[in-house]
């Protein structure tokens, strides 16, 4: 909810965002949407959720998104695309019959056969996401083509316009176009907003500042933390661990040194 500035002719980033111009009326109308929204996400919550957020991708993203001088929000939002992406078009592959008739039969042949075919288009879908995301948002720069391919180039790479655009269209067509999607960093900056119009006297743009830090933490860490918390709350409810429907079936994450 918090308000970012346009973007500027230079490559410097971005002002910081601003609070208290949000009226109460519009803060009330938006935390009904997000929440409505936030629900229909759950019930149609694919099992595959969070396999795609592992802490090597999601720092990749976030490096691409310094790399390019992009808004926070930038990343987060083509994190949630990538996954999205990533879901859709492993499930309707799986579902293809042309790829069950040419793995012989077999569940674990059949997603070997997906993964093999989507494992070195991953590093350009990626991007490509990066670059949808930065079209979301009007307030920073956005990573056109020529950017891109400069960057692809500067890692030792090549690749063509073509092969850009291909990939995002990839994106955009297994997404059926929709791109929208609440964030984390939404979610957070719309509490602080809420936390304001409560305790009028907070400093928010410090409190901003101390929440982007966490937050980001809480993305890499995703699964010791909440890992941590099931424990937590198992203890307090006097459930058992065992209940596995309550924790993401996320895969476990190897300590890796930078």
């Amino acid at each position: 909810m918090a308000t970012r500035p346009l973007p500027s002719l230079s490559s410097e980033q971005p002002k910081n965002i601003k609070f208290r111009e949000v009226t109460f009326d519009i803060l009330s109308d938006f935390l009904t949407n997000i929440h409505t929204q936030n629900i229909l996400n759950v019930r149609s919550l694919s099992e595959n959720c969070g396999n795609f957020k592992s802490p090597e991708v999601v720092e990749y993203v976030f490096i691409l998104c310094k790399e390019f001088k992009l808004d926070p929000l930038v990343g987060y939002n083509a994190v949630e695309i990538l996954e999205r992406f990533m879901i859709k078009h492993i499930e309707d592959q799986l579902s293809c019959p042309n790829v069950s008739g040419a793995s012989g039969g077999g569940d674990g042949k059949i997603e070997e056969l997906v993964f093999q075919s989507i494992r070195p288009k991953f590093p350009l879908l990626i991007l490509s996401c990066v670059q949808l995301a930065s079209k979301l948002s009007l307030h920073c720069n956005i990573v056109d083509n020529n950017m891109a391919m400069k960057f692809v180039q500067s890692a030792g790479y090549t690749i063509t316009k073509e092969k850009l655009m291909s990939s995002e269209l990839m994106v955009l067509k297994t997404l059926n176009f929709s791109l929208s999607a609440t964030n984390p960093l939404t979610y957070v900056e719309t509490l602080l907003e809420v936390l304001h119009h409560n305790e009028p006297w907070v400093v928010l743009e410090d409190m901003h500042h101390l929440c982007m830090a966490v937050l980001q933490f809480t993305y890499l860490k995703r699964t010791p933390v909440y890992q941590a918390l099931i424990r937590i709350v198992s203890r307090g409810s006097g459930l058992s661990q065992e209940h596995s429907f309550m924790a993401p079936h996320w895969p476990s994450e190897e300590p890796h040194s930078h």
